[in-house]
């Protein structure tokens, strides 16, 4: 019998874990080249920095039955198989890696936002102030009726303009030349008081969302917020206007996930998850991950309806009716390797095990699946709290792939690969039609695309349309130096005229009085 053997000529790194990678890598590369028998070097597992201690040395050691070792074991059972195993594994990471990279990217944009949305908290409390100071420093000059304080009512004019570029305003003025505002339809400056808007920050997302503290008991969790997103947004209810509740808008109050389009009828999507492009993205893609994962999931670990008139202790003591629960399907699942159950899933939740172990009344074990629970993200397949199994990123070969019987589960691999041109889910409430994942990835970037397009069209016209009342506004409003000039050279040449006449009747009176006078 002839051997080939593969001489591995490996520089340890600084890890075990570095070196476990580096030796299952060289092992799949000299299977592919023909070897039957990898030969590592001596001590390469732990490195050549060879420490005089014992103790130390002893800690460095590696047992026969530890993971570094049996892992080796594992993959020499059947090497041709664990190269595909631990492919299906890497490609999984890597999808859930760049699917969660790009949620992240989702939330920082959110971030990024809430900045803003706190800054401009900050400039329309600043403006509330300085639109009270001049409402004072005006009163007082105007108070006599004589002097009319032009400066400090243009720079009121101006601090309303940027205040209405902020949120939704309205105005007056009172016989003291005093100008109280309204915002959101609530009183914000009066001739007394500037009521600030607070900030409301949640605790997970960091998010601000502003309040009337005069309005609140914070003290009982109770606030009135500024915006009422329950008003359609609309330019005939003028409810559309200013940045701050834009931006509100564009962020949105939440993280998102698949369970902001699961479940909810078109109207109520419509008026909830589809107001944000940020939200609605977020809630698409997850929807996706969410899909796709747990649809590998239930083909490596089945389930089925629990059996008629068999019951379980709960951890509570209650007792359930396996018939109303989910349980693993024992009879039709593949194993891995090691032949234990309940298999290993492949994505897994942060928060909960795939199963539960129970003893039914009837004596038998069986595994009761935990259902996910969107009241609890880590109790949900969702980009937020799921990963890929570690035990099969260390051991690919537990990965299920055997029938009860010992031989490879071809059948399995042949559904998990029909998963990708299978109908799971559709986009949305508006768009419900069953799809494939590529198909749906398609419907999602372009609907996004077509939204973005719309929006900016929508913002050019209307940048269009304020430059052009803005232009009719400054020829009522503004002043116009060449227009001042000409009526400067009018004035003057009036005061010139009436000047000249007063003199000349000045003169005459002069005159007539000194000849009476001499008559």
């Amino acid at each position: 019998m002839d051997l080939n053997i593969a001489f591995l000529q490996l520089l340890p790194g600084k890890t075990q874990e570095e070196n476990l990678e580096k030796g299952l890598l060289a092992c799949r590369e000299s299977k592919e080249k023909g070897a039957d028998i990898a030969l590592f070097p001596e001590i390469w597992n732990i490195g050549y920095d060879i420490d005089q201690e014992p103790e130390t040395l002893r800690k460095l050691a590696v047992s026969v039955d530890s993971p570094f070792v049996t892992v080796f074991q594992e993959l020499a059972k059947d090497p041709s198989d664990s190269v595909r195993q631990n492919l299906v594994v890497q490609k999984a990471g890597l999808f859930l890696s760049r699917s969660q990279s790009v949620y992240e990217g989702l939330k920082s944009y959110q971030s990024k936002i809430n900045t803003k949305v706190s800054q401009d908290i900050d400039k329309i409390n600043k403006l509330g102030h300085k639109i009270h100071e001049l409402n004072q420093q005006i009163s007082k000059i105007e108070a006599g009726g004589i002097e009319t304080a032009m400066d400090l009512r243009d720079e009121r004019d101006l601090a309303l303009d940027q205040l209405g570029a902020l949120a939704k305003i309205s105005y007056k003025e009172d016989y003291k030349g005093v100008v109280t505002v309204k915002l959101e339809d609530e009183y914000f400056v009066d001739e007394l008081h500037t009521y600030e808007i607070g900030k409301k920050t949640d605790k997970l997302t960091g998010f601000i969302t502003p309040y009337w503290p005069q309005l609140s008991d914070t003290d009982r969790d109770i606030y009135v917020n500024v915006f009422d997103f329950n008003v359609d947004i609309s330019t005939a209810l003028n409810s559309d206007v200013g940045e701050l509740k834009a931006l509100i808008m564009s962020r949105g109050d939440h993280w998102a996930d698949y369970s902001d389009i699961e479940g909810k009828g078109e109207q109520e999507y419509l008026d909830t998850t589809n107001l944000s492009v940020i939200i609605d993205m977020q809630a698409k893609l997850d929807q996706m991950v969410h899909n796709m994962i747990t649809a590998i999931n239930d083909q490596l670990c089945p389930n089925v309806t629990g059996p008629v008139g068999v019951t379980y202790q709960d951890a509570n003591g209650n007792t359930v009716n396996l018939s109303d629960a989910k349980v693993l399907d024992t009879e039709n699942c593949a194993r891995g390797s090691d032949g234990e159950l309940p298999p290993r899933e492949l994505f897994v939740r942060a928060g909960i095990e795939r199963y539960t172990e129970v003893t039914g009344s009837d004596g038998k074990t069986y595994y009761v699946y935990n259902e996910e629970d969107t009241s609890d993200t880590s109790y949900m397949y969702s980009l937020t709290s799921c990963g890929v199994n570690e035990e099969l990123k260390k051991i690919e070969t537990l990965f299920p792939h055997l029938k009860q019987n010992g031989e490879v589960d071809q059948q399995l691999g042949e559904r998990l690969e029909a998963l990708w041109n299978k109908d799971l889910v559709g986009l949305d409430p508006t768009d419900p039609d069953e799809c494939n994942i590529e198909e749906y990835y398609q419907k999602m970037i372009g609907g996004l695309a077509t939204v973005g397009n719309v929006y900016q069209k929508k913002a050019e016209n209307l940048a269009g349309s304020v430059l052009t009342i803005e232009n009719n506004r400054q020829q009522v409003i503004g002043v116009s130096s060449d227009e001042e000039l000409q009526n400067m050279i009018k004035f003057q040449n009036a005061y010139n005229a009436s000047s000249r006449f007063m003199t000349v009747i000045s003169d005459m009176i002069e005159h007539i009085v000194t000849r009476l006078g001499n008559g």
